[in-house]
C-alpha cells in the first residue's frame, strides 16, 4: 500500500462549477511516493457504501492525472466538470473514495483515500452545468 488509507474532508464545491481536487502521497519524510504505473479514480456517491459493483450508481467518477512525472510523481489531479458538480446541494454529505488500479484499470484496486464533501448552491447556478 502507498502509505495507508487517508481520510480527507474536501472543501465545499460550488454547484455547476468546474474545479480540481489534488491528491498527494508522501512518505514519512515528506518525499513524494512514486505513483507512476497506476491509474487513479475518484468516485462520488450519495451513500457511504453500496453493493454496486460497477459504480453505475455513482454521482460521478473521474480519472486522475499524475502531475509532473519527474518532480512530483506523488501528486494526482482530478478535474471535475460543470456537469459533475451540477448536483443537488441538499444532499449532505456526498461520499467519495480514491482508488488506484494497475494501468489496465481493472486489477489490484487499492483504496487510497476516502471522505466527504458538500455541494453548495449560489445565486447564478442556473446558468452553469447540467448540460
Amino acid at each position: 500500500m502507498f502509505g495507508g488509507l487517508q481520510p480527507i474532508q474536501l472543501d465545499p464545491i460550488f454547484r455547476g462549477c468546474a474545479t480540481t481536487i489534488v491528491f498527494e502521497r508522501v512518505d514519512k519524510n515528506g518525499y513524494y511516493i512514486d505513483l507512476t504505473q497506476k491509474r487513479f479514480w475518484l468516485t462520488a456517491k450519495t451513500v457511504p457504501w453500496d453493493t454496486d459493483s460497477d459504480d453505475s450508481d455513482a454521482t460521478f467518477k473521474v480519472e486522475g492525472v499524475i502531475d509532473n512525472q519527474t518532480e512530483e510523481p506523488g501528486r494526482v489531479t482530478f478535474t471535475l466538470s460543470e456537469a459533475n458538480t451540477y448536483q443537488d446541494p441538499d444532499v449532505i454529505p456526498y461520499y467519495f473514495d480514491i482508488i488506484a488500479t494497475d494501468m489496465d484499470g481493472t486489477s489490484n484496486a487499492e483504496p487510497m483515500a476516502y471522505g466527504t464533501f458538500t455541494i453548495i448552491g449560489h445565486p447564478n447556478n442556473a446558468e452553469a452545468g447540467g448540460e
